[in-house]
């Protein structure tokens, strides 16, 4: 992965991560690969459809070509379902070598000395968001709360965002998500993470 500040590397970066998982699929069955569905995902962000795959295959009518052929070099669309079947057992932290890799590129490029504030510090806006819920499907790393006389299970996370008034564009740096820790005998919670995220941030911006 060279040091690029371009969408091409970002695929090439995103595409390596996948590629080096584990699948335990027979690869002779296999019509998609993890990369396949890892990018098909990210290009998601791309559009304003609701469909991923309808989107894309209104382009390919309308245009002859689809974004994700176009940008991505995806051939073959796995449907919104295939993505998320092959995705859910890929660890959301394996993707955490990207926005690693970004910051670095960033930094060598110069490009986070702009988001620089009174020439020395830079601006981490945090916030918890809740992305998951539900009162019968859950996992060990799920938080748990009583709610109307019903167990609750939930996921959240705090996804950093290094911000400066002077810049119309935001940088987002690896999450942290809210999640029992090793060791620790008490439920995980925003200010904990908040920490961590810190402590985390701190060794990778100089």
């Amino acid at each position: 992965m060279k040091g690029q500040l371009s969408l091409n590397a970002i695929v090439d970066c995103i595409a390596s991560v996948f590629d080096a998982q584990q699948d335990s699929r027979d690869p002779r069955r296999c019509r998609y690969q993890l990369s396949d569905a890892g990018l098909a995902a990210f290009s998601v962000f791309f559009s304003q459809s609701a469909s991923f795959l309808e989107h894309q295959r209104d382009l390919g009518r309308r245009k002859g070509k689809s974004n994700a052929e176009n940008l991505f070099g995806l051939e073959q669309l796995p449907t919104d379902q295939q993505i998320r079947n092959l995705l859910d057992g890929v660890s959301a932290e394996a993707l955490g070598v990207v926005y690693r890799h970004l910051v670095k590129v960033l930094v060598e490029t110069k490009v986070l000395e702009r988001f620089k504030v009174a020439g020395r510090y830079y601006l981490l806006a945090m916030d918890g968001t809740h992305y998951f819920g539900s009162e019968k499907i859950h996992c060990d790393n799920c938080h748990v709360r009583m709610l109307k006389d019903k167990l609750h299970y939930s996921h959240s996370v705090i996804p950093p965002v290094l911000v400066s008034p002077e810049q119309g564009e935001v940088v987002s740096l690896e999450p942290e998500f809210i999640s029992p820790q090793d060791g620790d005998e008490k439920q995980d919670c925003e200010r904990k993470a908040a920490k961590r995220c810190l402590r985390t941030k701190q060794s990778i911006i100089p």
